[in-house]
C-alpha cells in the first residue's frame, strides 16, 4: 500500500514528512530501542493495555519522529483508513487552532471535540508547556482535560508528545485537573523518556 501521500491528508508537519519507524536501532541505546520497539507492535496490533502513551524528553530528541512513525505504521496495518474507530494524527496547536474557529458555531468545547473524541488511537504531537495549557480557563487547558477523560471513560486511546518530564506532567495534571483526573491517568499510562539530546543540532 502507499501511503506516501498522507501528510496531505493528516496534517503532518513538513520537517517530519519523510518519517518512519526505521533507524531508531542506531540513534538510542538498546533498553529505550526495546521499548518502542514492543510499544509500536502493540498499537500496530491492537494490543495496547494502557490508555495513555506520553512520549516525554528534550526538544529534538525524536519524539515527534517516532509519533509520526508510529502513526503511519498503524494506518498502513489498518489498510490506509484514518478516523473513527482508526487513527488520528494532529499537531496540539493545529487542534486547537480547529476548535477555537468551530466554537463560534457550536459555543461549546465538548462540540468542537466531536471530530476527535470518537478516534480510537488519537496521536497528538507537542503538549504545549506554555501557561496556557496549564491553565483549566483557557480552551487548551479544557481541551486537554476532556481528552484524558474521554480516552479513560471510552477506553480508548492517546499517544502524545511532550517537553515535560513525567514528574513534571503528573505534577501539572494534579496542580490544574485535580486527583480525580490524575488519579485515572496514573491508573492507566504508559511514560517514555527519550534522551536528553538534540539531534537537530548534530544534523546541522
Amino acid at each position: 500500500m502507499d501511503i506516501r501521500g498522507l501528510h496531505v491528508l493528516s496534517g503532518i508537519q513538513r520537517d517530519h514528512w519523510n518519517s518512519t519507524l526505521e533507524g531508531f536501532e542506531d540513534r538510542y541505546e538498546d533498553g529505550l530501542y526495546k521499548e518502542l520497539t514492543v510499544l509500536a507492535i502493540s498499537i500496530i496490533g491492537n494490543a495496547l493495555n494502557k490508555n495513555f502513551i506520553f512520549l516525554t524528553g528534550a526538544p529534538g530528541s525524536g519524539k515527534t519522529h517516532f509519533l509520526v512513525g508510529l502513526f503511519r505504521a498503524k494506518v498502513l496495518a489498518d489498510e490506509g483508513v484514518m478516523g473513527t474507530e482508526h487513527a488520528l494524527y494532529m499537531p496540539f496547536a493545529n487542534m486547537i487552532t480547529e476548535i477555537i474557529e468551530g466554537l463560534q458555531e457550536t459555543h461549546s468545547t465538548r462540540m468542537g471535540l466531536a471530530k476527535y473524541l470518537p478516534v480510537r488511537y488519537l496521536f497528538i504531537d507537542d503538549i504545549s508547556r506554555g501557561e496556557r495549557v496549564i491553565n483549566p480557563e483557557k480552551i487548551e487547558g479544557q481541551v486537554f482535560r476532556e481528552v484524558l477523560l474521554d480516552r479513560f471513560e471510552n477506553r480508548k486511546y492517546v499517544v502524545c508528545t511532550s517537553n515535560y518530564t513525567p514528574v513534571e506532567l503528573r505534577r501539572m495534571i494534579k496542580a490544574v485537573f485535580g486527583a480525580y483526573v490524575l488519579s485515572r491517568v496514573e491508573s492507566s499510562s504508559l511514560f517514555v523518556e527519550f534522551p536528553n539530546k538534540d539531534f537537530r543540532k548534530n544534523n546541522k
